[in-house]
């Protein structure tokens, strides 16, 4: 049976050995146990947790090679919705591309360097007000102030912010520091921003039709781009809790491009599924994702759900941070019922964001710079794979209130979704796609759609980029609506 007590990691006396883990040492949770982390420890090999390892609402440090969360009672909490982690909590995870891979089966493959979710993931760091907003004013190169538009501001000095572009360059988005807050004027309602150093190129607020224009057909009546502005995104990539890729002296992060990972699957032992379960909410990722490792067959993505089929529904990343990922950020393949909201994910190598399964929610996201991974440039000729900000696959998925902000392929690569009876675009909330924008990249919208008969498009506003602000490729019938493409190279 589950103890009823709780055992702390810093008692010799709760540890079979008699003696607290040392360096280097391999750590097992008993299925039995219930344990707290109350102290960091020194950094460890693997750590098996069977039962529940929760972690002490104090400033610590966990690093280890792996952390495999595995069986029906297998649980870490590092907070949860109702006792949030307001001290600093960092998960550092360690290894190189030649460290011994962690395989649970042909097709389970946790890897090395990862945290590998086989029961149940809890990580809630501090609540924050705003997580990603927009400049109110343009912010030139050489100054030091951002205006925000939107819900006032709870930044902090210290904290780190990506400021996108505003150009055809997605490589102007720039990180920054916050050096002073303030209320700022009656036109910046978010706040005003000092950072420590000037800006290294423009940031511009600009309508988002100008002139001529504006008058091509365009009804000052519609409220869908009656006074639009396409302004660049300022998201914020600090939390206070975080799991992180840590470097060594081969440069594993740094030259090897080899980051941590996050993979939360399921695995039959017998005719059982020990199935992961994934609450996140507050956490900064960061340096994760292993470069080279694409295939949906071994995704080694920054955070992947894999094979849990139903068994992971409700699961989600919230108001989280993916920063510096080497890999794509976010994926969903054969699993349903995940949702990916209100993040900001920066610098990514391949599609930032990929979802397969079914019944998935990608909801106000704010995502910039994603790099392609095979490297051409950013004109070459079409190709079918291009990476986007935000690949869109899967069956039922909804996908609302999201910016992409910069990027050398795609904004969106959109599946679609179905017509409605009479063949319409289906628009408003209940539309699946719907309220997004992009911007500062080469295509803003491919739709690949693989819906029978009559393809549906709808919400959707781009600029700045090099070739089309939408471009089909379908075989079905087309219709789209609230569809606004403002400046661009072709159309």
């Amino acid at each position: 049976p589950i103890e009823s007590r709780y055992r702390l990691w810093s008692n010799p006396d709760d540890w079979l050995t008699g003696r607290v883990p040392v360096e280097g040492a391999d750590v097992t949770i008993l299925s039995t146990w219930k344990m707290i982390l109350d102290t960091s420890p020194p950094p460890l090999g693997q750590i098996t947790i069977n039962g529940r390892l929760e972690v002490a609402n104090a400033d610590i440090n966990l690093t280890a090679s792996n952390i495999l969360v595995f069986g029906n009672r297998a649980k870490l909490i590092v907070g949860n919705s109702t006792s949030r982690i307001t001290s600093d909590v960092t998960i550092t995870l360690t290894g190189t591309p030649e460290s011994p891979v962690l395989a649970l089966s042909r097709t389970m493959i946790v890897g090395a360097k990862a945290l590998g979710v086989f029961g149940e993931l809890s990580m809630f760091g501090e609540q924050r007000a705003v997580m990603w907003t927009r400049l109110a004013k343009s912010a030139l190169k050489n100054t030091n102030k951002l205006f925000l538009t939107g819900s006032r501001v709870d930044w902090r000095i210290g904290e780190k912010l990506v400021v996108t572009a505003s150009s055809y360059d997605h490589t102007e988005s720039e990180v920054v520091t916050i050096a002073a807050v303030s209320n700022g004027d009656g036109t910046s309602p978010g706040g005003e921003i000092t950072i420590t150093a000037p800006l290294q190129h423009n940031h511009q607020v600009h309508p988002f039709l100008a002139g001529d224009e504006a008058k091509r057909g365009f009804s000052s009546s519609n409220p869908w781009w009656e006074n639009a502005v396409m302004a660049p995104e300022v998201g914020l990539l600090s939390r206070n809790v975080r799991i992180v890729g840590g470097d060594d002296t081969q440069g594993s992060v740094s030259v090897q491009q080899f980051g941590c990972r996050v993979i939360v699957g399921r695995i039959f032992q017998g005719r059982s599924p020990y199935a992961g379960t994934a609450q996140v909410d507050g956490v900064e990722i960061r340096s994760c994702g292993q470069s080279g490792f694409h295939s949906t067959r071994d995704p080694r993505y920054a955070f992947v759900f894999k094979g849990t089929d139903n068994n992971a529904r409700g699961s989600f990343v919230r108001n989280s941070a993916f920063n510096n990922n080497l890999n794509t950020a976010f994926g969903v393949h054969l699993s349903n019922g995940i949702t990916l909201e209100n993040n900001v994910l920066y610098r990514s190598r391949g599609s930032t964001v990929i979802i397969g399964g079914q019944d998935n929610q990608v909801l106000n996201n704010m995502a910039a710079v994603t790099f392609s991974v095979n490297g051409n440039t950013l004109r070459d000729n079409h190709a079918f794979d291009f990476p986007a900000t935000f690949h869109i696959g899967g069956v039922n998925s909804r996908v609302q209130g999201n910016a992409a902000g910069g990027s050398d392929r795609l904004s969106y690569s959109y599946v679609g979704s179905p017509c409605t009876n009479n063949m319409k675009a289906t628009t408003g909330s209940n539309a699946l796609f719907w309220d997004n924008t992009a911007h500062s990249g080469l295509i803003g919208l491919r739709i690949f759609g693989l819906v029978a008969k009559c393809t549906s498009v709808a919400g959707f506003r781009a600029t700045h980029h090099w070739e089309f602000g939408v471009f089909s490729w379908t075989a079905s019938s087309l219709a789209m609506s609230h569809i606004a493409v403002g400046v661009g190279r072709v159309g």
